[in-house]
């Protein structure tokens, strides 16, 4: 029973997994789930090449980024992890780099055909604009830099009524348009508030932002926050995390998962941060925080054992 097996059975009662089982309706936990699953596959590919198991690996790949195209990311990473391992000459490796990406494509064309004779561009999502305004703009800045914690998703069109009033008369695209506009100009104007911007967010993912009151009893039926709790499960594993990362650097294979850790999150470090955003990464986190918790007590019960020893 290793560290695979401990945080599979940590992550069925770990809180974070609960809540967005419950709480969040959205693409956060089939994400993960697709994520997860492409992760294991890509873990087990044998080197061989075969039409099944080729394709198999573009259906998943293509249904992952429907979902939520934060995946593509990580694709081309995933792909030269792929043909690096694949163990047959040049021409089948290119035969089936082209069968793959052939796949993908084919999966997402329909959406992108959808999207082109609804908004007259190839799109698959066309909120970048909207999610790049929300976290780099003066009053987003002015809001983190005086320690008030607002999250910037309130100023959203679906939550903020004079957004939304903006978005009803430009229309979705050119209402992202205008804010891509505002955002890159931010960013080009103020470099040193979108730095600082930039480090809050790495830091709001990883360790979540505790200037921000712990009220939120989210759609569960109970009387008391839970929102503490969530923040508290976001940095215990964290540690354990650390030392399990270290430990198993010298592990080649493990390249694929720190690539996926380390790609995920880089969208959400240039716009902007919630809780459910960390969710796919969650996995991930446990199991090196697990691998992380069994080096530890492997290295304190040697120490505890030579202490024994010398103290007869």
């Amino acid at each position: 029973m290793g560290p695979l097996f401990f945080s599979a059975a940590l992550f069925v009662v770990y809180p974070p997994s609960i809540w967005h089982a419950i709480n969040t309706i959205w693409d956060t936990t089939l994400f993960t789930l697709l994520a997860v699953y492409l992760l294991a596959l890509l873990s087990e590919y044998t080197g061989d090449f075969r039409l099944r198991g080729t394709v198999k690996f573009g259906l998943v790949m293509g249904i992952s980024a429907l979902v939520n195209a934060v995946i593509l990311t990580f694709y081309p990473f995933a792909v030269l992890w792929l043909l690096v391992q694949n163990r047959e000459t040049f021409l089948i490796r290119l035969k089936f780099c082209f069968l793959l990406t052939g796949v993908v494509c084919l999966l997402l064309t329909p959406w992108v055909a959808r999207n082109y004779q609804i908004f007259k561009r190839p799109l698959l999502r066309s909120n970048l604009g909207v999610e790049l305004w929300l976290g780099n703009n003066e009053q987003n800045f002015d809001t983190y830099f005086n320690g008030l914690g607002k999250n910037p998703i309130v100023r959203h069109p679906s939550i903020d009524k004079d957004e939304f009033v903006k978005f009803v008369d430009l229309g979705e695209l050119a209402y992202a348009d205008s804010k891509f506009i505002q955002a890159t100009n931010f960013i080009s104007e103020s470099p040193d508030k979108f730095l600082f911007l930039t480090k809050k967010r790495i830091m709001q993912f990883w360790l979540d932002d505790y200037s921000q009151p712990n009220d939120w009893t989210g759609d569960l039926n109970i009387t008391f926050s839970v929102s503490g709790i969530k923040k508290a499960c976001h940095i215990l594993p964290i540690p354990f995390f650390l030392v399990g990362l270290f430990a198993s650097m010298s592990n080649r294979k493990n390249a694929l998962f720190f690539a996926y850790l380390f790609f995920i999150p880089l969208i959400y470090y240039v716009t902007h941060v919630t809780e459910r955003y960390r969710f796919p990464v969650e996995p991930m986190i446990i199991i090196f925080a697990c691998y992380g918790g069994i080096v530890l007590f492997g290295i304190f019960s040697r120490a505890n054992a030579r202490w024994q020893t010398v103290g007869r």
